[in-house]
């Protein structure tokens, strides 16, 4: 049965950015600031710039794969100004 689900984007100070999915976001931002995340460890600081919160599993995946092949941060940084207009199923 599906859940809750989020998608969330991080920007680094440097001005890297990374995307994932989680069911818990309090917990998921813990972790990454801990230097738990395997890809975020060490590349940090990270701040929680922008998020999405879905009825399901299955459409918050979706929409994270869908962010991570866009690869352009030109868009992400349009995103997290803008938010998601209409484009979120």
């Amino acid at each position: 049965m599906d859940s809750a689900a989020y998608i969330y984007i991080l920007k680094s100070e440097a001005g890297k950015f990374y995307i994932g999915y989680t069911q818990n976001l309090a917990e998921r931002i813990r972790t990454h600031q801990a230097n738990e995340g395997s890809w975020t460890r060490g590349k940090g600081p990270w701040t929680l710039r922008y998020y999405e919160s879905f009825d399901s599993d299955t459409l918050a995946r979706s929409r994270e794969l869908h962010l991570k092949k866009t690869k352009n941060k030109n868009y992400l940084d349009w995103l997290i100004m803008n938010g998601p207009g209409t484009s979120v199923g």
